[in-house]
């Protein structure tokens, strides 16, 4: 009879674990997805900085403003 209940915990247990393991592994993708995202975003923002502020401000302390 403990045998048996012993048998049952285990298998309780390790089933539990194995969702634990497979919820830590989904967010991990999720957090790696997030990071991407957050990469690219970072990115288009430098990209758009560079294009249009950038330029505008280098004129301005340069004294070119046309204003």
């Amino acid at each position: 009879m403990i045998v048996v209940v012993l048998g049952l915990l285990t298998w309780a247990l390790m089933a539990m674990s194995i969702d634990l393991v497979q919820r830590v592994q989904e967010q991990e993708a999720q957090i790696d997805n997030l990071t991407y995202e957050s990469v690219k975003y970072k990115m288009m923002y430098e990209d758009l900085y560079n294009t249009y502020i950038y330029p505008q401000e280098a004129d301005y302390e340069e004294g070119n403003n046309n204003e």
